[in-house]
């Protein structure tokens, strides 16, 4: 349960390096890592495990982003063609 916990904090705050992280997410982490949570697990599986066939699916989805300024918003597409290809190919 720690690892998956800490997994979130990790992901949602960018390893630690979005300005927007907060004493709190760093106090917490500690907690975590305290209480058993893997770290190297974590930054194995979200940030160092990237097929070329996972990155060809992510440079379809950024290829589609599309810019709302009237809303301030970044919209993309990914349709269920798309995962097929790529989920087949990690195996």
């Amino acid at each position: 349960m720690a690892t998956t916990l800490l997994a979130g904090i990790v992901y949602d705050t960018y390893s630690f390096t979005n300005p927007n992280t907060k004493y709190r997410s760093l106090e917490i982490a500690s907690r975590l890592l305290s209480a058993g949570a893997k770290l190297s697990q974590i930054t194995d599986s979200i940030l160092k495990n990237k097929t070329l066939p996972v990155l060809k699916i992510w440079a379809k989805i950024l290829f589609r982003l599309s810019r709302h300024p009237e809303f301030d918003i970044v919209t993309t597409v990914i349709t269920s063609q798309d995962l097929p290809a790529a989920v087949s190919r990690r195996s």
